[in-house]
């Protein structure tokens, strides 16, 4: 088993930065659902609280494997977020805010994996 500690790459710290942003967004979103109700047109605050769960759920896994400089898990996460992404526009409505999100993070973790990755060769 890998032993947990600070990132050790580029991606890494990404990941934990990116994953802790998003794990305290979700914690505001399961205690206050109406901002999230108004962006994604949701009536039923169970929905919300469901989603933001399997979120907190998603980047806690990307953040343990951050710690543990996991590169399966950062590519995992890679190609998870061009689906989201792709998910999320075709699903429309207020799902399609989630879009930039996704791409942008992507682009990121992508940048900073090929710079991680780089001094290997």
């Amino acid at each position: 088993m890998a032993r947990l500690g600070l990132p050790r790459s580029a991606p890494g710290w990404f990941t934990v930065i990116f994953a802790t942003l998003m794990i305290a967004r979700q914690a505001v979103a399961f205690v206050d659902t109406q901002p999230v109700m108004d962006e994604l047109n949701i009536r039923d605050e169970n929905s919300v609280r469901a989603f933001a769960l399997l979120l907190v759920l998603v980047n806690s896994y990307d953040f343990i494997g951050a710690l543990e400089d996991n590169w399966a898990i950062y590519w995992f996460s890679l190609i998870s977020r061009f689906f989201a992404a792709a998910l999320f526009y075709w699903l429309g409505g207020g799902w399609d805010n989630f879009v930039p999100i996704e791409l942008a993070s992507a682009f990121v973790l992508a940048g900073c994996m090929w710079w991680s990755s780089r001094g290997d060769a």
